[in-house]
């Protein structure tokens, strides 16, 4: 509480708006209140800086921190957070008081990052602003710690605020552990309910949390996948059966133990693909020894994995990982390629991974994989079994590659086959594929796909008729 009171204090500290600012500044000042929205460094879907952004930028560059200060009284909310920002970025002591009264405020102002538009608040800009440099790469040493302290600060004035939000809830990740702000955690977890705040509760480890955390019921399993103690073991039990969730399949994952794996593997058979997914994740995220058995009966059952499994187990279990990726992948089925814990586009990864993988150990088996691949149903298969067909020259592609130009496909997919066929094929299976892509002229000579195909045509000395 005394870090609140030392906020509230240091309020009082910020002058007002009595500053005599330069014309260049007011100048500025105007057309930043006239446009009217705050734009982050990069915007729309090119990902460009706008002139908005640019005036903000010449303003921190030309401004005093006396005239910055002063802005921050201005009446138009824009002026204000580009104000707190440029303040920021020059390492201005005074943050916290500039970060707690617009806290206090809620105020909003119509902004745009990247393609997203929005009204977004003062507080959780600025917040952003310090967190942006903290996190960039290359800074120096003094720089750092200066952001990192300031997000410190700022995360203790939203502990001790009455705020449950999304501030609330990063907060909660940064200082979860730490000792000054256990009262507080444990405020918001077992009070308030907040289910961030109970998995930091559990990051403490204090055993004598365990029956409280208990009378949570099943929103306990937050803080059990941070505090997997013994003594929670039964209460898991309670609810098998009942609960098939990542949380609670995360919470008996975390004991990382035998008994954890027999659990959960005891559960796969009875669960639907969507409810293996979320074994899946639980697995994927307490990686153990124990549970690559499950991991594999998974994939096996329901050709379901992500990135990250999928390279667990290349580097855990090679040759058994490299035979069950190559007998999925031989069947046919309808292939799930997951993304656990918004590890957003990765997922294409898998499969080349794979294909990759069974070559180095099973490569006599890799052609059929990659026929399989090429002639089934899986459109976002096709082109990465035609990659690994062309880069390690697999025999036998061409027939199946051929037998899918004749098919029809949409102008890319008939390129990567092309494509294959004039690398891989004799001078019978060349002809007969520019046979079909000249029969399909009308379909991919326009676009881009016409200046791929003439290069196409140029690199293997082809001509069209």
């Amino acid at each position: 509480m005394k870090y609140l009171l030392i906020f509230c204090l240091v309020l009082v500290a910020i002058p007002g708006s009595g500053q005599v600012k330069r014309a260049s500044v007011t100048e500025l000042v105007k057309k930043i209140a006239a446009f009217n929205e705050l734009h982050g460094d990069a915007v729309g879907v090119a990902g460009i800086s706008s002139g908005q952004y640019q005036c903000f930028e010449k303003l921190r560059s030309i401004a005093s921190l006396q005239e910055l200060v002063s802005l921050l009284d201005h009446s138009n909310g824009v002026v204000k957070g580009y104000a707190s920002w440029a303040l920021a970025d020059r390492k201005y002591a005074g943050m916290a008081p500039i970060f707690s009264r617009f806290l206090q405020s809620g105020e909003k102002v119509r902004g745009m990052h990247g393609c997203i538009v929005a009204d977004f608040e003062l507080a959780t800009e600025l917040y952003n602003r310090v967190g942006y440099h903290q996190f960039r790469r290359r800074i120096k040493l003094s720089d750092s710690l200066y952001f990192h302290q300031q997000l410190a600060v700022f995360d203790s004035t939203v502990l001790y605020s009455d705020r449950d939000d999304l501030l609330l809830s990063r907060a909660l990740e940064n200082q979860a552990g730490d000792p000054r702000y256990y009262t507080r955690v444990r405020y918001w977890a077992l009070e308030r309910k907040v289910p961030e705040a109970i998995w930091a509760l559990g990051v403490y480890r204090n055993k004598e949390d365990i029956d409280a955390i208990k009378g949570l019921g099943k929103e306990a399993f937050a803080a059990i996948v941070r505090f997997p103690d013994p003594a929670f073991w039964d209460f898991l039990l309670l609810y098998r059966g009942k609960e098939l969730t990542t949380d609670y399949f995360s919470a008996i994952a975390a004991f990382q133990s035998k008994a954890a794996a027999a659990e959960l593997a005891q559960a796969l058979p009875t669960l639907s693909i969507e409810e293996a997914g979320f074994l899946g994740e639980a697995i994927t995220l307490h990686d153990c020894p124990f549970y690559q058995d499950i991991h594999l009966s998974i994939w096996r059952k329901h050709a379901l994995i992500d990135h990250v499994a999928t390279n667990q187990l290349i580097k855990a279990i090679p040759d058994r990982a490299a035979r069950a990726f190559a007998e999925v992948l031989s069947s046919g089925r309808e292939l799930h390629f997951m993304e656990y814990d918004s590890d957003y586009g990765t997922s294409e990864e898998i499969l080349p991974r794979m294909l990759g993988h069974i070559y180095r150990h099973l490569p006599d088996t890799t052609p059929a994989v990659c026929r399989q691949l090429i002639l089934g149903e899986e459109e976002d298969a096709l082109i990465p079994a035609l990659e690994i067909a062309r880069t390690f020259k697999l025999p036998g592609i061409t027939s199946a590659a051929l037998e899918k130009m004749e098919e029809g496909t949409y102008p890319y997919q008939l390129f990567h086959l092309a494509e294959t066929v004039l690398l891989l094929g004799n001078k019978a299976e060349r002809q007969q594929a520019m046979g079909i892509i000249q029969r399909e002229q009308p379909q991919w000579d326009t676009g881009n796909w016409s200046g791929a195909y003439r290069k196409l045509f140029k690199k293997y000395k082809i001509k069209l008729v």
